[in-house]
């Protein structure tokens, strides 16, 4: 099984993939200057996001912190660190990226059910997180990822993961996600209802 993880790990593209909006509050800037102050740049990563030019912008968008300057940003680090950007792609592709990537980050603070962090623990990839009342509840430390309670302790959680990444399991959708394991109480009512339907 660890002769098979480490295989898995090396023929993946990505060490890292974050899959979000260019909200200010998703936090990219703050997570790349992260890695960049802690000499982690050489790690490749990709970032997935809607393209900003989607949606119109408004006069008082020149003047404030919004998707396009994020992108704006991201796009000039792009340049100089080691990281791809997808803007707009199809939900195969995303799935696809997401198996070609070691680790899924979510920097925001914000998130308490993030629906990509939740796609990716489907897909069996371990998570680095900020701590929130949601689907970091379902991760549990050195076995389907980690959690952060600062940014700032992201690059190094990150590169403690991958230095250790046979640790992390790779069936995380079987152990954390089926609907019997976290809502059992939900799963129940369910087949009640079911069975009484069926006796009727």
């Amino acid at each position: 099984l660890q002769l098979e993880k480490k295989k898995k790990s090396k023929n993946k593209k990505y060490d890292w993939i974050m899959v979000s909006s260019f909200d200010k509050r998703k936090r990219h800037i703050e997570f790349l200057n992260s890695l960049s102050k802690n000499n982690l740049t050489h790690l490749k990563g990709c970032i997935i996001a809607r393209d900003p030019n989607n949606k119109r912008k408004k006069f008082f968008d020149y003047f404030k912190k919004t998707p396009w300057k994020i992108f704006n940003k991201v796009k000039k680090l792009s340049k100089k660190m080691n990281f791809d950007i997808f803007l707009n792609i199809h939900q195969a592709k995303k799935i696809e990226l997401t198996l070609n990537s070691k680790i899924f980050i979510n920097s925001s603070i914000l998130d308490s059910g993030p629906r990509a962090q939740v796609e990716a623990m489907q897909l069996n990839i371990p998570v680095l997180s900020m701590s929130h009342i949601g689907s970091s509840d379902l991760i549990e430390s050195k076995k389907n990822g980690e959690i952060s309670s600062d940014i700032k302790d992201m690059p190094n959680k990150l590169k403690l993961m991958l230095d250790n990444y046979t640790l992390y399991s790779l069936n995380t959708f079987e152990t954390y996600l089926k609907a019997d394991l976290f809502m059992p109480n939900l799963v129940k009512k369910i087949q009640f209802y079911h069975n009484k339907k069926i006796s009727k």
